[in-house]
Parts: C-alpha cells; structure tokens; sequence
C-alpha cells in the first residue's frame, strides 16, 4: 500500500501483515519526508498503534529499480534516510526486521564498503550516534506506553540481529569489524 492510497491510514494497522510505504522517487530527490511522517506520527500516537506497528514497517524505495548501485551507496537515499530517522527517533522500533527496510537504512546511516563477496558490505565506519539515537528511540517508546523492560529487549536483540550485531559472551570478538549482508529493498 502506498501513501496516495485512499484508505484512511488507520487501515493499515488493521491488517495483519506488513505495513508497506512507498517512497517516492520524486520525495527522495525533494527530500520531503512528509508522506513518510504521516504514518511514523500514527504508528507513535498511541500505545495500541505503536504495539500493533512494531517491527511491521516496509519502506519501499521507488524509481531505483534500473540504478546499478545499492541504495545505500546512491546520496540522495541516504541524505533521504538521514532526515528521516533525525525526524523518527522510534524508527527501529517500527521498521521490519523481516526483511531488507532496517538493514538498508541502517547501511545508509554509516560508511560502508563492498567486499569481494558481492553479498557481503563491510562498516567501515559507524559513527555511535546511529546506535544511541536508534536505541534510545526503542527505549522512550517503551517507556512512554509501559511497554515491559522484555518488549524492549526483544525489540532491541530483533533489530541488533538484523544488522548483524550479536550480543558477545565471552569478549572474543571486539566488533571493530563489522560485516552487514545484503543492502537492496
């Protein structure tokens, strides 16, 4: 379903699917994430909205299906993507973790790099107020509808998996490499 859909929005929380948004070619290159926004302020208005959109948001990309690079490497999407979590404090509360929608705005939010793998990106750099604010917005949702401090875990260990960080039991690893697979939506 797309944002010029005549349904009233609230629709979209009914069903029992993925909640799909389009993004424009024509917003991308305008940078207006109204559209976008309409629906991110539904989903956060109250706490049956945010608890029925959690972890069901696609953001569909449009008018990008002929460009050769991944969305994350094209400016104009992560410029796009910037503005919009800096809008969306709650965005990795929403966003499917199913598919490629957190991965790829994730991958638009840091530096990243192609490895010989063609499936395979490497972060390269990954500037600490990605992770906080993304965090932080999963924390204060919670805590503004009581969500349980387990809510918040399982939102938070979801979307850290599907960015392919694990939590470390035994410090092995010191995550100063990070590999992130896939990149298209």
């Amino acid at each position: 379903m797309n944002l010029t859909t005549k349904l009233h929005p609230a629709h979209l929380l009914t069903m029992g699917k993925s909640i799909c948004i389009e993004v424009k070619y024509s917003s991308i290159t305008r940078q207006d994430i109204s559209g976008v926004m309409k629906f991110a302020n539904l989903f956060a208005s109250t706490s049956q909205n945010s608890w029925n959109s959690r972890g069901n948001v696609r953001l569909v990309f449009s008018g990008y299906c002929n460009d050769p690079r991944e969305l994350w490497e094209i400016p104009e999407v992560r410029s796009y993507v910037k503005k919009l979590t800096e809008a969306w404090p709650e965005w990795m509360f929403f966003l499917d973790t199913t598919d490629q929608t957190l991965r790829v705005c994730f991958m638009c939010l840091v530096q990243m790099e192609r490895t010989a793998d063609p499936g395979v990106h490497r972060v390269v750099d990954l500037p600490t107020d990605v992770l906080v604010q993304g965090f932080s917005g999963i924390n204060k949702l919670c805590k503004k509808y009581q969500f349980s401090d387990v809510v918040r875990d399982i939102s938070s260990r979801e979307v850290a998996a599907c960015i392919g960080f694990s939590p470390i039991a035994d410090g092995a690893n010191s995550g100063c490499e990070h590999q992130v697979n896939g990149g298209a939506a």
